[in-house]
């Protein structure tokens, strides 16, 4: 992600300025935060899940188990 990559060295270069890194604008957030981009194809291919709820889920799950997802497989939002 581009977005990404060029928002880690906005970061980098606040951090070495001793500058704070938030409050950040809500269009920062919108292209590199991938709760925010659940409906992206690229973030939807990652986790190899298509329905909004099971996309959102596997990224929490990966967020919470440090775990990527393993492709297609099924979030159980049951346990949410």
């Amino acid at each position: 992600n581009e977005a990404l990559q060029e928002r880690a060295a906005q970061v980098r270069t606040l951090r070495a300025a001793g500058q704070p890194t938030v409050p950040t604008l809500l269009g920062h957030e919108k292209s590199t935060n991938p709760f925010l981009r659940w409906d992206s194809p690229a973030v939807q291919a990652v986790v190899g899940l298509r329905d909004p709820v099971a996309v959102f889920t596997a990224v929490r799950r990966w967020k919470d188990s440090g775990n990527k997802p393993l492709p297609g497989s099924s979030a159980d939002v049951s346990k949410l």
